[in-house]
């Protein structure tokens, strides 16, 4: 969860520069556009949850990942405005589902002490918050903002990475592992 907030705090802090920089949009329309990611966080989650109730959450926050990483891709690369805005979109796609299935995995994995895990895990993503926009601020100090960027995708496989450890080491039941079945029905 440190890891997948790092992501979204550096987003937000750091987007509206590098659209700046990087794809040629004035102040006004960098610092508007960067609500695109929230509106493609909107549609993740509305399309997000109904995902989540057929598909287990490791395999989905991994392609959550892999949506996030797309979207940067397309943003990261994207020389003109327009295409930029629509990389930050698939960004905010993926990273509609970074938390909800981030949390959801602590608590199923803390069984009873799901009241501790989700403790540890608002100090994981303080963390985050904390050390993300100064880490990628004092790189960007020496790079530029659009190089500094490149941090991005290195959070978001090590995001992965932990999300493919945690899903070998731990058996979270999947939300069909949940249903009961139907008493048949008698004539």
């Amino acid at each position: 969860m440190s890891v997948t907030g790092s992501i979204e705090v550096c987003l937000s802090l750091w987007t509206a520069d590098v659209l700046r920089t990087h794809a040629g949009l004035g102040a006004g329309g960098a610092s508007a556009a960067v609500a695109a990611i929230v509106c493609g966080m909107f549609a993740g989650r509305l399309a997000g949850g109904r995902l989540a109730l057929r598909w287990p959450p490791v395999p989905l926050l991994l392609a959550a990942l892999g949506v996030s990483l797309a979207g940067f891709a397309l943003f990261w690369s994207a020389p003109v405005g327009w295409l930029a805005v629509t990389g930050l979109v698939v960004l905010g796609l993926g990273n509609a589902l970074h938390y909800p299935l981030a949390i959801s995995i602590a608590l199923a994995a803390a069984g009873p002490a799901a009241d501790k895990a989700a403790g540890w895990a608002s100090y994981s993503m303080g963390v985050g918050f904390g050390i993300a926009p100064v880490a990628l601020g004092w790189v960007a100090d020496g790079v530029g903002p659009h190089l500094a960027f490149l941090l991005l995708p290195g959070f978001i496989a090590a995001a992965m990475l932990l999300t493919v450890r945690l899903g070998r080491v731990l058996r979270v039941p999947s939300p069909a592992d949940d249903r009961t079945p139907l008493p048949a029905a008698t004539s």
